[in-house]
């Protein structure tokens, strides 16, 4: 990438970076969206805005062509950050990183999903049916109202690309793509018992947080039972005063799970353990579960790692691979059979921290890559739709 080019994007990210755009600030987000919708009307978009309660509205931009295929970007519009963050920590480069809130979760990857249709449109290739665009408001919360309106367009879609950011693992600058995730979801335990005072009417009570402790230890020990399955407890909260027995607890808790198979076992273990009276006149009530399925390596997600390691081959740069232990708007798609591709967007890490970053010199090769993939896929569109059936079947 030229080095007007580089500048051009690093101002872009500057502007982006400086708004405040957590779920929760809805004019934040909208204010993201006014900024892609701009750019993508400016590329020749026809641009729809779908309103969401409580959260920013989505938009979609979508070019229209002379082809067949139907691809669809997906990126958020939404960050972690509290309001005030993008004012106190600017973009600021340091050596080949740019660092900024939401660098590159996922500011950065909506700017690359708009500079490779800029390229693309620039090129004159127009063998496609249609290329949408779809920014959500609220992924960063797994996306409740987002899901409602991107899942229909990926069901229409030949293939999903995620511009969530590239793993900076070597070798660099091209980093790894992300082909499986596992899902996730929170559980919340709440356990009540009988207070008592803890020195003269000791034997009255029923410990709420000596439940909990119980039940913890057995939370922990669900890690492992099936392949990649993880359970943490996170937070935990008991009791009023040091000097009484606790009548109430509560804790939530972290799942992980790798493959579709085993969510149903894993919930109905949990809720095993919630059912127990480990403590006599304790109860406990269990809320919640697996909400963000897994996306697990098909064979049309392999056919689309190998069309883009074979375009990151002839524009001379190595890609890999990694399996992610997090979810993104990637899990529901996948879930839901349309074949699915994460972390094209910049190589990046250190997420939803004072030091997110971007590697520069990953911008031109990531940029490269995702122009040369989409019109891979409109070339491999019926080998696609071919491994997607016969996975099906």
């Amino acid at each position: 990438m030229e080095t007007a080019l580089i500048d051009r994007f690093l101002s872009d990210l500057a502007v982006l970076t400086a708004i405040d755009s957590g779920t929760h600030n809805p004019a934040g987000v909208n204010a993201v969206g006014r900024f892609m919708a701009e750019r993508l009307t400016a590329l020749g978009a026809t641009i729809k805005r779908y309103p969401c309660d409580s959260v920013g509205d989505c938009l979609s931009g979508t070019l229209r062509g002379s082809g067949q295929a139907r691809l669809l970007l997906l990126g958020h519009l939404d960050t972690v950050y509290p309001d005030g963050i993008g004012a106190e920590r600017p973009l600021r480069v340091e050596g080949n990183r740019a660092i900024g809130p939401g660098a590159c979760d996922m500011k950065g990857g909506l700017l690359l999903g708009l500079y490779a249709l800029e390229r693309l449109l620039a090129s004159g290739f127009a063998d496609f049916a249609e290329i949408t665009f779809f920014c959500g408001s609220d992924e960063e919360i797994n996306s409740p109202y987002s899901q409602t309106h991107y899942l229909p367009l990926a069901a229409r879609a030949d293939a999903a690309l995620v511009l969530e950011a590239g793993w900076p693992i070597e070798p660099l600058p091209g980093g790894a793509l992300t082909s499986a995730r596992k899902g996730g979801g929170l559980l919340r335990l709440n356990i009540t018992g009988r207070a008592a005072h803890a020195g003269t009417e000791f034997e009255r009570g029923a410990s709420a947080i000596l439940a909990l402790a119980r039940k913890i230890e057995a939370f922990h020990g669900l890690t492992g039972r099936w392949p990649g399955v993880t359970v943490n407890v996170g937070v935990v909260h008991g009791g009023t005063v040091y000097n009484a027995v606790a009548a109430e607890a509560w804790a939530e808790i972290d799942l992980r799970v790798e493959r579709q198979q085993d969510i149903a076992a894993l919930e109905a273990a949990c809720r095993e353990i919630a059912g127990r009276e480990d403590v006599a006149y304790t109860a406990a009530q269990l809320e919640g579960g697996v909400v963000a399925p897994p996306m697990e390596r098909t064979p049309a997600i392999a056919l689309l790692v190998e069309l883009a390691q074979a375009e990151a081959r002839a524009l001379g740069f190595t890609l890999t691979e990694k399996k992610s232990g997090g979810t993104s708007d990637a899990s529901f798609v996948a879930a839901q059979g349309t074949p699915v591709l994460d972390g094209l967007g910049p190589v990046g890490a250190e997420d939803h921290s004072p030091t997110e970053y971007l590697l520069i010199d990953s911008l031109e090769p990531r940029l490269n890559l995702l122009t040369q993939l989409m019109q891979a896929i409109t070339r491999r569109r019926a080998d696609l739709r071919a491994v997607r059936r016969l996975t099906k079947t």
